[in-house]
């Protein structure tokens, strides 16, 4: 008779198991501990003895047990809808603009999608007419509006997709259902969530019903894990974004170099908190307008870290202005399952030049407004955007405010602590009179523009290249780019440390013109390099592959293609 076996408990079968199979298993636990405890049940045979509810093995393991399964390995072998965001809360933008999918590559090849399309239950629409590859275990997530990357932490090597004239292409927040045709209007791959009807142009007999089901606002259905695979509604799941807010900083003013312990809370929906892996980003308000900007400079200071709830970090690289902490939540399910927060604003004042002191004392100090690059208060409006308040009542939008007493428990010397609460507490005429007493040191000269800048197109991406700089305090460098007619704006998240840069998100027939400036570690900016232009070829009809039709025969999908 068949010895039972309950579901997931591979330990049972292991015990049950004689000694020449009990190093097969340990040696099992060894290659994938994760997948050991935590697997489907399924019907297998192994060596005549017939088992019931034991766990699923992939090739691979299959093949280290000397066992053979009849049960497919669940991970697809295509490129796959892998999360939907369709139903868009007000943290994370619009409805339809701000709605995105996720592809996923789960091959261990390139997956070219030129011409293929990603069709709703009414409207088909192309991801891209020219070469664009999707990497081996790569990602691309695609949208109505490029302002979506704006409300979601995504890395530069995911391709971003803006779809080109959507204008009936959007999500139902209650039912709908998404195809993924290749270059032949072959179907890929498909999904759908409520209930499927009828009477949509793109029904078919193959969508689940019921489909998916609803997600609440602000959630998004994703396959866990990535690239699961077994043709059923429950390969999706329902995920939510991360919870998070920063505790410290909190506003005020920090010092260049000051060790500071930076606290969040950061909590997950989804499972233990301590899941999470946290990302911390400094940000500098490059632009001087007292605001969060794409003209900003963004440094990340903490990549990947637990869940702990604080990070200890000296201020670092020095800036005159303002300045922010961005904290970075990212689920364990998948890098779009994220979410952040930043802290008020932080007056970030010029280090002082301790050397000259005593010259400074007897001096009478100039206006160093001009000198810094920064407006005097009195000719600042307040920033709208910001909306912080020192907790001495003072407007932080201007770039002259006082300091603030640090926090009781940073490594700060109990002197240094004393010296600034005793500057809190002072009137505004000791203030000012303490002011007259420090030199302030102007930045250095910027960097020098970067030399040697290339362009090269090549599988639907711009491959930029130049000669690295050799300035000391070098941080990195920012990318810009524009279209013909359009003014350049930065494409970079974060400062780019190598001399290289893979611009993925160009569109078929435009022209771009790109320019580098080198950015010091003082957050300023070099004059741009010399400008390179690219042509991104357009679409060519004989290269379009078409499913094959009779003579005559109209194709179905371009009355709703050509209405866009």
């Amino acid at each position: 008779m068949p010895k039972s076996f309950s579901n997931n408990s591979l330990l049972d079968f292991y015990r049950w198991q004689d000694a020449p199979w009990q190093k097969s298993f340990n040696l099992l636990k060894q290659i994938n501990p994760s997948s050991f405890l935590q697997k489907a049940t399924a019907s297998l045979c192994i060596i005549g003895i017939f088992l019931i509810n034991v766990p699923v093995f992939n090739a691979y393991e299959a093949h280290v047990l000397g066992v053979t399964s009849h049960i497919k390995n669940p991970i697809a072998d295509h490129l796959v809808i892998n999360k939907v965001y369709y139903d868009v809360d007000a943290a994370h933008g619009t409805e339809k603009d701000n709605e995105w999918i996720e592809l996923y590559n789960p091959t261990d090849e390139n997956v070219n999608i030129r011409d293929w399309q990603i069709c709703d239950n009414k409207v088909c629409v192309y991801l891209s007419l020219t070469d664009l590859i999707i990497p081996p275990g790569g990602f691309a997530v695609l949208s109505r509006s490029a302002t979506t990357w704006n409300y979601w932490y995504i890395s530069d090597d995911v391709v971003k997709i803006v779809l080109a004239n959507p204008s009936l292409f959007y999500l139902s927040n209650v039912s709908d259902m998404l195809l993924l045709k290749d270059n032949s209007e072959s179907i890929v791959d498909q999904m759908n969530w409520g209930t499927p009807v009828e009477s949509w142009t793109n029904y078919n007999d193959n969508l689940w019903n019921p489909g998916c089901p609803d997600v609440p606002e602000g959630h998004l259905l994703g396959r866990f894990p990535n690239g699961y695979d077994t043709n059923k509604a429950s390969d999706f799941k329902d995920f939510a974004p991360p919870t998070v807010s920063v505790i410290y900083p909190s506003g005020g003013s920090l010092y260049c170099g000051q060790s500071l312990n930076i606290k969040w809370q950061a909590t997950n929906p989804n499972g233990p908190d301590n899941d999470l892996a946290i990302n911390i980003v400094y940000i500098t308000d490059n632009d001087k307008n007292g605001a969060i900007t794409p003209g900003d400079n963004l440094h990340l200071i903490a990549d990947n870290i637990a869940n702990t709830g604080t990070f200890n970090w000296t201020l670092s690289p020095c800036y005159y202005g303002y300045i922010w902490i961005k904290i970075i939540a990212i689920g364990p399910e998948n890098f779009m399952i994220n979410n952040s927060a930043v802290s008020p604003p932080v007056f970030e004042p010029p280090a002082p030049d301790n050397s000259s002191a005593s010259d400074a004392s007897s001096d009478t100090p100039s206006d160093t407004s001009e000198e810094l690059n920064v407006l005097p208060k009195s000719s600042q409006e307040p920033k709208e955007e910001t909306g912080q308040k020192e907790e001495t009542g003072q407007d932080d939008s201007s770039y002259d405010i006082p300091l603030l007493p640090l926090e009781p428990d940073t490594e700060t010397s109990k002197e240094t602590t004393d010296n600034n609460q005793n500057q809190q507490t002072n009137d505004t005429e000791e203030l000012s009179k303490e002011s007259q007493e420090t030199k302030l040191i102007p930045p250095d000269n910027p960097p020098e523009a970067p030399k040697g800048l290339t362009v090269e197109y090549k599988e639907g991406k711009a491959f930029l290249d130049w000669d690295a700089n050799q300035e000391k305090d070098l941080a990195g460098y920012n990318i810009y780019r524009k279209k013909e007619g359009a003014s350049y704006e930065k494409i970079n998240t974060f400062l780019v440390k190598a001399s290289e840069y893979i611009d993925s998100n160009i569109e078929a027939g435009e022209l771009y013109y790109y320019q580098i400036k080198a950015v010091d570690e003082a957050g300023q900016e070099s004059e741009a390099s010399i400008e390179v232009k690219m042509n991104i070829p357009k679409a060519k009809p004989e290269f379009v592959k078409e499913a094959p039709r009779e003579p005559g025969q109209a194709n179905d999908n371009d009355s709703e293609l050509n209405a866009k």
